[in-house]
């Protein structure tokens, strides 16, 4: 099943780390991505189950 991710915050991404276990063929795919908000905030939300992430570093969302 293809998920697309929606975003639901106005920040810009700072980073983003893969941790997709590749032993497992991909298919438990994990992000963690660091956003730092409008507000000057920054938190880490986890993605899971993700073919693709569409989004780069510095990217404003």
């Amino acid at each position: 099943m293809d998920k697309k991710l929606t975003w639901f915050t106005i920040g810009s991404i700072v980073n983003i780390n893969d941790f997709t276990d590749e032993n497992k063929g991909g298919l438990e795919s994990k992000m963690l991505v660091r956003v730092k908000h409008l507000g000057g905030h920054e938190q880490i939300y986890v993605y899971v189950g993700l073919n693709k992430l569409e989004a780069t570093k510095d990217e404003l969302i």
